[in-house]
Formats: C-alpha cells, structure tokens, sequence
C-alpha cells in the first residue's frame, strides 16, 4: 500500500512510448506498480515485448489515439534522444 494509505487507487496511469532496449524495463517496472495503462511503438517487435511484459495493457503504434484517453496522466518516453522533444509537444 502507498504511503498515507490512499492505496493503489492514487497511481497515476501513464503511457509509454517506446519499448525497446531501456523501454522494456520500464514497462516491466511501471507495470509491477500498476501504473502503465498504454504502450507505444511503432515497431512490430516493441509492440510484441509490451504485449508480453503486459499482456492486459493497451499497445499500439499510435501515440494520438492514446493521447485521446482521459485516464492518461503521464508520459514516459524511452526513445531515441532526437526525438524527445517532438513527442514531449505532442503529449503536452
């Protein structure tokens, strides 16, 4: 349980972009929290890895689709550093 007893219920849900070299560790790691809702990646292999590691997430390869989901509180993005700031304007 959280700290302060607000148990589970108060981890936000995020969405990954990205699960491929450092990506899958953070979608095993935010998935054992509870808090990965979505995972994107648009490449066949990153989709098949997120589906494993998550089997009761949504995955898909497109990040607007997810950014649509008001249950969405955050992004995580574990992608190539070039395109960082470009995924970070879409998700704001």
């Amino acid at each position: 349980m959280a700290q302060g007893g607000t148990g589970l219920s108060s981890i936000p849900k995020i969405a990954l972009v990205g699960c491929g070299y450092w990506g899958k560790n953070l979608c095993r790691n935010f998935h054992a929290l509870g808090a990965v809702k979505s995972v994107v990646d648009t490449t066949e292999s990153g989709q098949t890895t997120a589906s494993s590691i998550a089997p009761d997430i949504q995955v898909t390869d497109s990040l607007e689709d997810v950014l649509r989901n008001d249950q969405i509180q955050g992004v995580a993005l574990a992608t190539p550093a070039e395109t960082h700031a470009e995924l970070a304007i879409q998700a704001i």
